[in-house]
């Protein structure tokens, strides 16, 4: 009889043991669940499944196969890291990137990513910070980018990420408004390349677009030149056109500085786009040529003189001597032209490494706000060497 009642007691014991146990681990089971779903959410959010807010939470409860107290848990959870925000009758939205690396490692970078510039300083400025153990976030800003509908939503989402410092290249299409309204908090931002923009606190380091028409002028003037035309790009060109207006002046310069000013004349002349075959042309320069007779044109982006190579080999005009030729950038096909062009590197390398040093001791404490001005350098070929 005893025997019967302690084995009864026994197993009466274990069953409670059991229920115990299953509901630790139904608990932890649960537990686990909303954090699952929060760290799927994080992924989608990543990956741009989910471009400005998040599906209701009845609809995620049946995404997950989760009742909605789990999924509200998730929120909760995101919503603790700064990833969403709830907003009472509009929903949750999306308010920074979850990329699972500290916001003190990450750099933000706002340029244009295409074109023989800025893909080489796009480039350029990935490896080097990459080389510091810093992370960039590249957004590309190319005027069509820009109106991208989305475009506007992803850069919120990245300077959302308080970043240890943003670099922007200040071209004047730069969306200034939205950048200001959301970089209040921003203290190391830096400017590289582009000379234009309305930011007073910040780091500059710039390209001196006045030094690189000077040193083009004068070097035209020292080989015995003196009919110049100066070639713009077209107005059309946003990104190159301001930079053309400051190498202008800088070539005026040259000119008004010149001992032999009174026997020097120029001409300015202005770039198109020539689309359907995809080429360029450049209204007006061949009558000008003819009629004036220049003995050098000097342009402000190298590709404006491919049409003079040609106009030059069809008309049996000697480059350099009949005219003599310069351009700007120094882009990689200046040396596959039929006579090597002669152009003013922006020394791109020195702008990049420059920044990205100046920069990263900014997210050390200092409080550097000076502005830097980058000197280019004539690269001087067969093309202009007519003395």
């Amino acid at each position: 009889m005893i025997y019967i009642l302690i084995h009864g007691l026994l197993i009466s014991l274990l069953g409670v043991i059991k229920i115990k146990g299953n509901a630790e681990i139904m608990s932890f089971q649960w537990t686990e669940k909303y954090k699952g779903i929060a760290d799927s959410l994080k992924k989608q959010i990543d990956s741009g499944c989910f471009k400005e807010k998040l599906p209701g939470q009845r609809q995620l409860s049946r995404i997950f196969s989760a009742n909605v107290i789990t999924i509200r848990k998730a929120l909760s959870l995101l919503e603790s890291e700064g990833i969403v925000e709830k907003k009472p009758c509009r929903g949750i939205f999306i308010k920074k990137l979850n990329t699972g690396i500290q916001n003190t490692q990450m750099v933000c970078c706002l340029l244009p990513t295409q074109g023989h510039i800025y893909s080489e300083m796009s480039n350029m400025l990935t490896s080097r910070l990459q080389s510091k153990g810093y992370f960039p976030l590249i957004i590309n800003t190319l005027k069509h980018q820009m109106n991208d509908k989305d475009f506007l939503v992803q850069l919120e989402k990245v300077i959302g990420t308080e970043p240890a410092a943003i670099i922007i290249d200040g071209h004047y299409e730069f969306p200034y408004r939205l950048f200001n309204r959301n970089c209040r908090h921003i203290k190391n931002l830096t400017i590289i390349f582009r000379s234009r923009h309305p930011f007073q606190n910040s780091l500059k380091v710039l390209s001196d677009g006045f030094h690189g028409g000077y040193i083009g002028g004068a070097h035209l003037i020292s080989q015995g030149c003196r009919k110049i035309i100066f070639l713009h790009p077209s107005k059309k060109s946003f990104l190159l056109r301001p930079g053309s207006e400051d190498i202008f002046k800088g070539f005026e310069m040259a000119v008004r500085s010149s001992k032999h000013l009174q026997k020097i004349n120029y001409s300015i002349l202005e770039g198109e786009f020539e689309t359907p075959e995809g080429g360029f042309h450049i209204p007006g320069l061949k009558a000008k040529i003819r009629e004036w007779k220049p003995d050098a044109i000097f342009a402000s982006a190298d590709y404006l003189l491919k049409p003079v190579y040609e106009f030059a080999s069809d008309n049996n005009i000697a480059i350099p001597g009949d005219i003599a030729l310069l351009g700007y950038y120094d882009t990689p096909w200046t040396e596959t032209y039929p006579i090597p062009l002669s152009s003013i590197s922006i020394e791109a390398g020195e702008i990049v490494e420059c920044a990205v040093e100046k920069t990263l001791a900014n997210t050390g404490g200092a409080k550097n706000m000076e502005t830097i001005m980058i000197k280019p350098r004539l690269q001087a070929r067969q093309s202009s060497l007519k003395a």
